[in-house]
């Protein structure tokens, strides 16, 4: 027995959890990361105090911890521009030729 609540939907639909998407733009991201990376790196060569430097640079790895946590290990390879590898024993022959 389905007890329906508003909008046709029922008890039972609304136990279970829904997939939350966040919209992240990851040339956005890119840019922050590498606008981090370039700050950590002047930071090193002008001398700037080693904690300074330590913050920026925990920043640096915080970022991709992020993108792995909300997205994977896809969303992290998309950040980095790898492509991914496929395994060209798996693929049929139709879609090779």
């Amino acid at each position: 027995m389905r007890i329906l609540k508003g909008r046709g939907r029922s008890v039972s639909d609304a136990r279970q959890p829904r997939a939350s998407v966040v919209p992240i733009s990851l040339l956005r991201v890119r840019v922050k990361l590498c606008v981090l990376a370039a700050l950590t790196a002047a930071g090193v060569i002008s001398g700037v105090a080693i904690w300074v430097t330590l913050a920026m640079t925990l920043a640096c790895l915080a970022v991709p911890l992020a993108v792995a946590t909300l997205g994977g290990a896809e969303l992290v390879r998309a950040l980095f521009l790898i492509p991914r590898t496929v395994n060209m024993e798996s693929l049929r022959k139709d879609v090779l030729a």
